[in-house]
């Protein structure tokens, strides 16, 4: 190189001394950019490896963030954490029963969603309960009321649980409500629905209830809802033969005598209001 810089500079005319320095600029400058080069070309492997490393960092948390939940509960409970690629990526149980189940079934972790389901259900604990006449449910929360839909609609599509059981969850504020209580979101989901059927109950009178307790004070408590609402229909209390003065128009009938009357009401119960109501012949 620097012969060919000597050879260029040899047809001009200038100063020796003025050619000399512009030859040593240009070489240094030549050199610097080599050195440059050098540095760069040895840094090249350290930048790869960097944005190696930052990939795979971001890709290990997209992977591991959970964005959906599935919670199976019969008297086992147990949650399942689903990341954005439809993968298992946490078990977790919610009782002792439900501690034994995952300790049982560590082969789901990175399966998807639905085949981790599936494999629960073939569990030889979970059959022996739903064999002993169990309700196993299902409740799916997900990033988005959608998100939970689709994934309803899949495990529904795609495996052996019963559909009529499966349900969409409420938001995070419910899941973290339920955690706090130290029970599954899909369990909570059932005490809610017992105590709005019976203000008179509290949620430390029910949370320690197993999943075959719960139920049982549920339809016992929606069977009572619906013997009130239809306790005697197309009656009431009146005196009078066929025909006599009665509370409301579905009601307990009796009466005596013979006569036409009016009587009145709510609809259900025995309420005193308008109407014409029918008592029994005595």
């Amino acid at each position: 190189m620097q012969e060919k810089i000597k050879a260029a500079f040899s047809s001009i005319h200038a100063d020796p001394s003025l050619r000399f320095k512009t030859e040593r600029a240009i070489e240094e400058k030549l050199c610097r950019l080599k050195k440059k080069s050098h540095r760069a070309r040895r840094l090249a492997p350290v930048l790869a490896c960097l944005v190696l490393c930052v990939l795979g960092i971001a890709g290990y948390i997209s992977y591991s963030t959970p964005v959906a939940a599935i919670s199976l509960d019969i008297n086992p409970s147990i949650e399942l954490e689903i990341n954005r690629y439809d993968r298992v990526i946490a078990i977790n149980g919610y009782n002792s029963d439900g501690a034994s189940l995952a300790k049982e079934v560590p082969e789901i972790k990175n399966m998807k969603y639905t085949d981790a389901v599936q494999t629960i259900l073939e569990n030889e604990r979970i059959v022996s309960c739903l064999n002993a006449g169990d309700i196993l449910e299902i409740t799916v929360s997900g990033s988005s009321e959608q998100t939970a839909k689709t994934m309803q609609e899949c495990i529904s599509a795609e495996t052996t649980a019963d559909p009529n059981y499966i349900y969409c969850s409420a938001g995070q504020k419910e899941i973290a409500a339920a955690h706090a209580l130290g029970v599954s979101f899909g369990k909570y989901r059932l005490l809610l629905q017992l105590l709005e059927t019976d203000p008179g109950l509290t949620m430390e009178d029910v949370q320690g209830l197993s999943m075959r307790e719960l139920r049982k004070r549920l339809e016992s408590s929606l069977s009572g809802e619906e013997a009130s609402e239809s306790n005697g229909e197309n009656g009431g209390n009146g005196n009078g033969g066929q025909y006599g003065n009665g509370n409301g128009n579905y009601g307990n009938c009796s009466g005596s005598g013979a006569g036409t009357g009016s009587g009145g009401g709510n609809p259900y119960g025995n309420h005193t209001g308008k109407g014409n109501g029918y008592g029994n012949k005595s």
